[in-house]
């Protein structure tokens, strides 16, 4: 048994509350490179949502868009509402509101997942 499936065999056990809070512990522990590429998948994970939301147009449009409303949420922090959150979410995760071109790459492909095979292509070539 490895050390990550008796840790989850461990929180799977643990109440729902106690689970979540020592999982969240475990994260911040985590080498700062994982911390940022869960980070910026959640992110990806997040602008894909929000950009549910304009289905019918085409990608660009969509894409200004959604920036439009991320600099508007970034602006007005007493915007309310689910959809606000998850914008806000998005900016929290990223930093600041999202230019609309790198929307658009995070719309019409993964790259975070590219970037995450390219690093586990690395770690086997290096690796005996």
């Amino acid at each position: 048994m490895t050390d990550a499936e008796r840790i989850a065999e461990i929180l799977r056990v643990l109440p729902a509350e106690d689970a979540a809070f020592l999982a969240a512990q475990l994260a911040q522990l985590a080498p700062p490179w994982q911390r940022r590429i869960a980070r910026l998948a959640e992110r990806d994970a997040a602008v894909r949502e929000a950009l549910a939301a304009y289905a019918g147009r085409p990608s660009s449009p969509a894409a200004k868009a959604l920036a439009a409303e991320l600099r508007r949420v970034a602006a007005c922090p007493h915007a309310h509402g689910e959809r606000a959150e998850l914008l806000r979410r998005i900016i929290s995760l990223s930093g600041k509101a999202l230019h609309w071109r790198r929307i658009l790459d995070l719309g019409s492909a993964a790259p975070m997942q590219k970037k995450i095979c390219a690093l586990q292509d690395e770690e086997d070539t290096i690796s005996p």
